[in-house]
């Protein structure tokens, strides 16, 4: 426990336990001073058995004048005196020998006093007094801010001084990196708030709302994306979009929502997948394919070159090309055109060549190696309300790397 708040004796400061340790306080006579106010140590109480301690007796006989006090001497003249003290009582004894008053001495008279010395002034003593006591103005005398307990007024503008400090955290936190530094705050400022409680919880509300709506719009933008995606036909990355939001709104309902979003659609893409494919393969049998010995009957590929539902053909030598054949109906009155997607190969290119009941329409070379998907476009108006055998030829045209891709073929009738 701590020593009770006490004040100076002599300007009335108010002195603390940390004071007196320190030395810049001090008890004397059961009373405390500052160390501006703080008295000298009094003067050691003359002794008991000093002359000046005893009250003067009537003197009963004739006064004597004192004998100063005489300088100190060397030894030499202690000798001296010595051997003339001797000398004369030795004359004494002799005188009253012959005089035969041996029987009853005479006094012997005293030696003449010797001549007085002034004595030394005695040094003047000094006696502490304490300095009178410094007055202080009253703004000065006041008790510590540490130490008096704060008003009312101060503890309101001390909260609402901290509940502005939170409000402006909030407020700069816009990637919702310093939530957890903010929660703490708002638990602090709701112990301490007293009446104001209801404040702290407003201020907790608008910063649970703002976070609430930043995470429904990451998940809805998210969301919107994949959706996009989903139409392009990129399902597997509509998945990945959909299951890619700020970590930081990971676990709010928004994200938990989206990630079931996200589930169900892999599980549509999925089907739609195996759907798709059946459907492809079964477009590309309704051809009649002849391929190469390395491909023979072409080969279904799910996926090739950044496009689904690929059919890779290749010319079994430079004379004996590879084909795709097939029948079709063209209606009367409208416009039917053939429409198709080719690429080459990597490291080669070759021949294209389109033709309905042997006459050729189109012809053209699917290079160069290594360059990407083209759309061919084939106007069979010519045809209208017939049924062409159309084949489609993969010829040799180097014979280097000559592989055929083929993909989308549709007839669209406008």
């Amino acid at each position: 426990m701590g020593r009770e708040i006490v004040y100076c004796e002599g300007c009335g400061v108010s002195l603390r336990e940390i004071d007196f340790e320190k030395g810049r306080a001090r008890e004397i006579d059961h009373r405390k001073y500052c160390s501006a106010c703080r008295p000298e140590a009094p003067a050691p109480a003359p002794s008991a058995r000093s002359s000046s301690s005893r009250a003067p007796l009537p003197s009963t006989t004739t006064p004597r004048r004192p004998i100063p006090a005489l300088p100190p001497r060397s030894h030499a003249g202690l000798f001296v005196g010595v051997g003339v003290g001797a000398l004369v009582l030795l004359v004494v004894i002799a005188a009253a020998a012959g005089s035969g008053s041996l029987a009853r001495p005479s006094p012997v008279p005293a030696p003449p006093p010797p001549a007085p010395v002034a004595a030394a002034p005695a040094p003047e003593r000094r006696t502490a007094e304490a300095p009178p006591p410094v007055r202080r103005p009253a703004a000065e005398q006041r008790e510590p801010e540490a130490l008096r307990p704060p008003t009312e007024a101060e503890k309101n503008a001390r909260f609402e001084s901290f509940l502005a400090q939170i409000r402006e955290k909030i407020a700069r936190d816009e990637k919702f990196e310093q939530r957890a530094e903010i929660e703490a705050m708002l638990a602090a400022a709701e112990r301490t708030a007293g009446p104001r409680l209801a404040d702290v919880r407003t201020v907790r509300e608008l910063h649970a709302k703002t976070f609430d709506d930043a995470a429904r719009a990451a998940c809805e933008a998210a969301r919107a994306e994949a959706g996009r995606l989903w139409a392009e036909r990129k399902r597997s990355e509509a998945v990945a979009r959909a299951s890619d939001v700020p970590a930081v709104f990971e676990r709010t309902r928004h994200a938990e929502e989206l990630r079931k979003w996200a589930a169900e659609q892999e599980r549509k893409a999925a089907e739609a997948e195996v759907r798709e494919r059946e459907e492809a393969v079964a477009r590309w049998k309704a051809w009649k394919i002849e391929s190469g010995d390395d491909v023979p009957g072409g080969v279904y590929l799910p996926w090739h070159a950044g496009r689904a539902h690929v059919y890779q053909t290749h010319p079994d030598s430079r004379e004996k090309e590879a084909y795709l054949e097939r029948a079709v109906d063209v209606p009367a009155g409208k416009k039917t055109t053939l429409s198709f997607w080719v690429v080459p190969d990597v490291q080669g290119d070759w021949e294209l060549r389109v033709l309905a009941d042997g006459k050729e329409l189109h012809k053209q070379v699917v290079g160069p190696k290594g360059s990407g998907w083209r759309q061919v476009a084939v106007d069979l108006s010519a045809f209208a309300g017939k049924r062409p055998t159309l084949r489609l030829v993969n010829a040799a045209n180097d014979w280097a790397w000559e592989y055929g891709y083929w993909a989308d073929i549709e007839l669209k009738t406008e």
